[in-house]
């Protein structure tokens, strides 16, 4: 059986509530109720096991997301099976230049909780997304819920283990392909600095690297650099960014308002849902053209 075959209702319904309640709503409009409600029914009709990863796949750029982005030099044709542990591909599409390939990581939290001592186990079935195209591949990672708390009734905890991580996924992806594709996590620099340039992102904090040391400047609310700060602007630009969060300001029409990137590490994060699926994709492409 496969990962959602055997997956209990529970479980299902904790993966359903990782997207935005406007796209389940969308695909399941005759569902009503709250979004805990509408999950609950649709993870309880055994029929809908064939339409959630056609539907995980469509409107994961809605989700919150970590974000990895590779450089690689090898041809699709030569993509080898990928396989991750304790996943299952779920669904798959294959154009000229374009590998899209949708995992199910089957994911535990151990917790210990307190008042009285308890020990139990919290599972979730992850989705993780792999964009190939012709020169970058895209990990997509869903932000998994973190209001534990939600999950136990307000009980004190603490996390004891987590089954896995971003990190040992992301080395299971390049030991696959190793040998097929030369994966190279990929500097981002120039693309995000090319959007701050042309206006379409701006900050209000950032940590940047100076010579000798390591710096974070933090605007006064609802001030930006670019806009506000000319000369620490002129500094960061001729800088190296670490972690840094931008707004999307020329852009009204976008659904997603904000993001943060790590340039060196290839690492882009969107905290917040978006409502309109591609506008997250629009960002990551934007990123890329100018890269």
């Amino acid at each position: 059986m496969g990962v959602l075959d055997e997956a209990s209702v529970r479980s299902l319904k904790r993966l359903l509530e990782l997207y935005p309640v406007s796209t389940i709503r969308t695909q399941w409009p005759e569902a009503t109720g709250t979004k805990e409600e509408l999950c609950l029914e649709i993870a309880g009709k055994r029929d809908n096991i064939d339409i959630i990863p056609t539907f995980a796949d469509e409107y994961l750029g809605c989700c919150k997301q970590h974000i990895y982005i590779y450089s690689h030099n090898g041809k699709l044709s030569e993509l080898p099976a990928i396989d991750l542990p304790d996943a299952e591909k779920v669904f798959e599409m294959r154009e000229a230049e374009q590998v899209r390939m949708l995992y199910v990581i089957k994911f535990e939290y151990s917790l210990v909780l307190r008042d009285p001592l308890q020990e139990i186990k919290l599972d979730f079935l992850w989705p993780v997304r792999l964009d190939f195209t012709a020169e970058h591949l895209i990990v997509r990672f869903v932000i998994l819920a973190k209001d534990i708390g939600s999950y136990v009734e307000g009980r004190r905890y603490y996390i004891d283990r987590r089954s896995t991580e971003e990190k040992a996924v992301l080395k299971g992806i390049e030991e696959s392909v190793e040998g097929n594709l030369e994966l190279d996590l990929l500097d981002l620099h120039k693309g995000i600095k090319a959007l701050w340039d042309a206006g379409l992102i701006d900050s209000s904090q950032a940590r940047f690297k100076k010579e000798f040391s390591t710096a974070f400047e933090a605007m006064d609310e609802k001030l930006r650099i670019k806009e506000h700060a000319p000369d620490l602007y002129a500094l960061v630009m001729e800088s190296l960014l670490l972690h840094t969060i931008f707004d999307i300001i020329g852009r009204n029409d976008l659904s997603v308002s904000t993001f943060t990137v790590d340039p060196s590490k290839g690492y882009i994060a969107f905290p917040r849902y978006s409502e309109t699926k591609g506008d997250t994709d629009y960002v990551v492409g934007e990123v890329l053209k100018n890269n």
